[in-house]
């Protein structure tokens, strides 16, 4: 069969799976060849922890790490979430009580630092947080993230 193909994709990774995905959707590129010397999901990917996160310090990876959530809440919508994302949160732990887990985030009028929720308060990290040390001084919780079946989203 010889089919015109408008773009060609090297590695069937989830990064190459995504971007094959949604050129296709698009009606600019219909054509679209993933091309990998081994199977799909099988490299990189295949070793991940599975976990995401919309929060970073840095407003760059900020944006990019939101849309890319917006856009498994969206896949996930309209599949039924075959790949079981699951939005559980973070929670970072320091026994440092006066120390920024996060330096150099920047806080401005889109909400950057939103996504995080700092406890330092010894009776409510205790209450809430039972299994930690007494040691422990600081709980950072970033809301926007949890664990997606990479596999099943590839």
């Amino acid at each position: 069969m010889n089919q015109r193909t408008d773009t060609v994709i090297v590695g069937a990774g989830i990064a190459g799976i995504a971007a094959a995905y949604y050129l296709a959707r698009s009606k600019s590129r219909r054509n679209v060849l993933l091309v990998d010397r081994g199977p799909p999901m099988a490299y990189t990917t295949s070793k991940s922890g599975e976990n995401f996160r919309a929060y970073w310090p840095q407003r760059c990876m900020a944006d990019l790490c939101s849309r890319s959530h917006e856009l498994m809440l969206q896949v996930a919508r309209e599949s039924g979430n075959p790949f079981k994302i699951s939005e559980t949160g973070y929670d970072f732990v320091s026994q440092q009580g006066n120390s920024d887990l996060f330096q150099g985030a920047q806080s401005d009028d889109k909400g950057v630092r939103a996504s995080l929720t700092r406890i330092t308060d010894r009776r409510l990290l205790a209450a809430r947080f039972p299994y930690l040390s007494h040691e422990t001084r600081q709980v950072v919780r970033i809301a926007d993230a949890g664990s997606v079946d990479v596999h099943a989203l590839g």
